[in-house]
């Protein structure tokens, strides 16, 4: 069935942000990115969060695919975080790592993760999809 009338733009942009997209223009140009051949980099709109400008305390809870996530807490400067909770990944309760960013929709690299005074190496969460949500908590 066809429909006579067009959406307006607001209607197309309170679309575009259910989709995670800031409104319809930026929904159109993330179409257009994903259309360029050989296109590995882009800009994004999502939520993106730069680690080492957070306070000491900050702690944040991250959610992926198949009910996987974590809770981290910022225990030093610029950017050392402890693992609070772990839900189905390899990172434990009391892990330590270096994360610099965290963005919708991308993956999590922890990098120099210490399980006590063992190096593990990098850990790579959010594989298949990147992060679903990032939630700050409240600081300590």
């Amino acid at each position: 069935m066809q429909s006579s009338h067009t959406p307006t733009y607001t209607t197309l942009s309170l679309l575009s942000r259910y989709l995670g997209h800031r409104d319809w223009i930026s929904f159109c140009n993330s179409l257009r990115d994903m259309d360029e051949p050989g296109n590995d980099s882009k800009f994004t709109t999502l939520s993106v969060v730069l680690l080492g400008d957070e306070p000491i305390g900050a702690t944040f809870q991250l959610e992926w695919d198949a009910g996987k996530g974590c809770v981290i807490r910022k225990i030093a400067n610029p950017s050392r975080f402890e693992i609070l909770e772990a839900r189905n990944i390899k990172l434990m309760a009391g892990d330590t790592s270096t994360i610099q960013t965290l963005a919708l929709g991308q993956s999590m690299y922890a990098a120099h993760c210490c399980r006590g005074r063992h190096e593990l190496g990098t850990y790579v969460g959010a594989r298949n999809g990147g992060l679903l949500s990032i939630k700050r908590l409240d600081s300590e």
